[in-house]
């Protein structure tokens, strides 16, 4: 289970977010699901990157439209059974090059509210991947796939989370030890 950031804190995040970043429309098909924010709270808290796949990437308003209780079937302490529910995480589209720019999008702005990593650092690497998808190509070279931009990204998050392991949290300058993480990999990438 992760830890749920209070909603208090959630709204005053999301209020200081819009005021940031200005140029960019929030609606609920925009914003990052509560789920989201929170899976990086708790990488932030543990110190442990994960990969978050693109699917995971949902917007508030699916998250609020996908909301439904499994049954599911657990143990108690005293050995008994108990019939509870389980609410079935909810998952998005990534398979276009628009769903997969407004899912990593939506991820970005989520690392951002989590206070994982700033969102022109995340949005930077996300637009040299798609800077590489609309390349023109050498003749007889292949054309730059959504499955490369998928690899090349998860790629990132596995050296970023072995350079970065027990060490996620904003120091005291303020910097982010996976922004520094990032900016090193674009540099690289280019």
């Amino acid at each position: 289970a992760t830890r749920r950031m209070a909603t208090a804190e959630r709204v005053a995040r999301q209020r200081e977010q819009q005021d940031r970043l200005g140029g960019l429309v929030f609606t609920p098909e925009s914003i990052p699901a509560n789920h989201l924010v929170d899976l990086f709270v708790d990488m932030c808290e543990t110190g442990i990157l994960s990969y978050v796949k693109p699917e995971q990437c949902c917007s508030r308003a699916q998250e609020v439209q996908s909301i439904k209780k499994d049954p599911a079937v657990s143990m108690d302490s005293a050995g008994m059974l108990k019939l509870g529910s389980k609410i079935a995480e909810p998952l998005c589209e990534a398979n276009t090059e628009l769903k997969l720019r407004s899912a990593w999008q939506r991820r970005n702005l989520a690392m951002d509210l989590a206070g994982l990593a700033t969102f022109s650092v995340m949005e930077g690497w996300t637009q040299l991947l798609f800077s590489h998808l609309l390349r023109e190509q050498p003749r007889g070279l292949a054309k730059v796939s959504l499955q490369q931009l998928l690899d090349c990204d998860r790629q990132l998050f596995t050296l970023a989370s072995h350079n970065t392991m027990g060490n996620l949290r904003e120091s005291a300058d303020k910097s982010k030890p996976l922004d520094a993480e990032v900016s090193r990999s674009e540099e690289h990438t280019s």
